[in-house]
């Protein structure tokens, strides 16, 4: 990942090598972001191509590994400034889990589809929302807990 001042000037690299999918935290203080070599997906991956996701101060100090899983972990996304979601291999297929950040307490199962993984998750601005696709349709959870995902319908 790299950073550019706004006035202009030049691209600073702010990740170690393999960091992607950056996202910024609500306070703008932390980024956390996907680091591994993975540019491809194959389900149930197990190896030295798994992406973790990992935290960093927004100048790109501080860098520290959130997960530890040995699967993919991937898209991470901020709810609020102390929980994290992101999709995950962890209960077998690709799906969404929360996390706080503090690292303290183990990823929990947002959603549960079994025979397609989650793909482009992505949260909405105020952090209500989760729009993904999973298998060819797109889906709609809410952040909140006890939320059901729903198939949106598309004529």
């Amino acid at each position: 990942l790299y950073t550019v001042p706004v006035t202009g000037g030049r691209v600073r690299r702010i990740t170690p090598a393999e960091g992607k999918e950056g996202a910024f935290s609500p306070k703008g203080d932390t980024i956390a972001y996907t680091r591994g070599p993975g540019a491809w997906y194959r389900k149930n991956y197990r190896g030295s191509s798994n992406d973790d996701i990992w935290l960093m101060s927004a100048d790109g100090t501080n860098n520290r590994r959130m997960t530890t899983f040995n699967g993919q972990d991937h898209s991470p996304m901020w709810a609020n400034d102390t929980s994290l979601f992101y999709v995950s291999e962890l209960f077998g297929t690709a799906n969404i889990v929360r996390q706080p950040t503090s690292g303290v307490s183990k990823p929990v199962q947002i959603t549960s589809h079994k025979d397609d993984a989650v793909r482009r998750a992505r949260i909405s601005k105020n952090g209500e929302y989760i729009v993904y696709e999973c298998g060819p349709d797109l889906w709609i959870t809410s952040t909140r807990e006890g939320s059901s995902p729903r198939k949106l319908a598309i004529e």
